[in-house]
């Protein structure tokens, strides 16, 4: 699960991630992105284990997605609902191998 913290930052940097998680747009904008033609498919990560007696954050300990750090895995397309984040201001994509963002046109 991605969570974003009290400071609107979410690091998913050195991941071997191929895209953007669709859990990130399902869980934050309860939206599916189109799936991405020049992309390989999506690798799901493996649930981390839950650690007992302490429960997930409640909605009102996170924050507005300011800065998603994607930089250092494998991702050459981010899918175009990335702009439904309307509070976000960085993406750090640094060493990523080629980045295209699609339009859906």
């Amino acid at each position: 699960m991605f969570i974003v913290n009290f400071l609107g930052n979410l690091n998913l940097g050195t991941r071997a991630l191929t895209q953007i998680p669709t859990y990130l747009f399902q869980c934050h904008l309860d939206v599916t992105p189109a799936p991405l033609t020049r992309s390989p498919p999506e690798v799901a990560e493996p649930e981390p284990p839950r650690k007992t007696g302490k429960p997930a954050p409640a909605f009102w300990e996170t924050a507005d997605l300011l800065v998603l750090k994607v930089w250092n895995n494998n991702i050459v397309e981010i899918q175009p609902e990335i702009s439904m984040f309307g509070s976000l201001k960085t993406i750090d994509v640094s060493k990523l191998p080629l980045l295209l963002c699609t339009t859906g046109h």
